[in-house]
């Protein structure tokens, strides 16, 4: 993290352990987000990558250290607090987690039925202006059986989005998508954030993806648990001087040692 004191902090980890048991997934992991950028997450299958972005958004709790979202500590506060926090956040996961009994128009009012006393002409109008947002305009009666894989990851965004979050969190947002469709809810999460000034977590493994959106990344490391490299992800890819990292970033295969190989890691 810079120590510039005009770069505005959102999120900070500080000395995070995950365990599940007695296995250890991610060990001392500190990192910071700054206000308005874009922060990927990127490391190699298994290395914790969603296992940290639960941490940050409070559905799971660390074996020790702390987590800030502005300067509420999650780590300690109660159900109450937490919840008020996470108010404030908007999260998109893998598989979207949009109901199928219900309209398009009705995924995306959910949010604001439930936390927001606005009548229902006002919650209409700020459904339509959402997914007017995420380029949806008009499909407010569709069920999500009906949409595609492109649409129903942007309408998952528009429901995110419904309580205007400081915070958006996306788990593999171009899972499962062709490269057009990839490419183009990339373009949108770069217009939304460039529009809005909103912050964005991104866990993804899609280099294309990740050089096109992320204004910062931290690789984490599956063997040693830790973050293994921070930065700009072209940078990391064109001068890195870690050979994991170097052939993360250009997708090369890592050759193991013999004695790694001789114990199956």
């Amino acid at each position: 993290m810079s120590g510039d004191p005009s770069v505005q902090t959102a999120i900070r980890v500080e000395n995070l352990v995950a365990r599940f048991g007695d296995k250890t997934i991610l060990d001392d992991v500190s990192c910071a987000v700054r206000k308005g950028e874009v922060f990927v997450i990127v490391g190699g299958s298994g290395c914790g990558k969603t296992t940290l972005l639960r941490h940050i958004i409070g559905l799971l709790k660390p074996a020790s250290g702390k987590v800030f979202v502005g300067d509420t500590d999650i780590t300690c506060v109660d159900e109450d607090g937490l919840r008020r926090v996470q108010r404030k956040l908007g999260v998109t996961f893998q598989a979207g987690a949009l109901f199928g009994s219900l309209t398009l128009g009705e995924n995306v009012a959910l949010p604001l039925q439930e936390h927001t006393d606005l009548p229902p002409e006002t919650i209409d109008l700020l459904v339509r202006m959402k997914l007017d947002m995420v380029n949806l305009a008009g499909y407010e009666d569709f069920m999500i059986s009906e949409l595609s894989g492109g649409m129903k990851k942007r309408a998952a965004l528009a429901r995110a989005m419904a309580l205007d979050p400081s915070i958006l969190f996306f788990d593999e947002p171009s899972a499962g998508l062709d490269p057009i469709t990839s490419a183009e809810l990339d373009a949108l999460i770069v217009q939304i954030n460039q529009s809005l000034g909103t912050t964005m977590v991104v866990v993804s493994h899609e280099l294309p993806s990740v050089f096109t959106i992320g204004d910062r990344v931290i690789m984490l490391d599956g063997r040693t648990h830790k973050i293994i490299a921070e930065g700009d992800p072209i940078e990391l890819r064109d001068h890195s001087d870690d050979p994991v990292v170097h052939a993360f970033f250009n997708r090369q295969a890592q050759q193991e040692d013999s004695e790694e190989s001789a114990h199956g890691f």
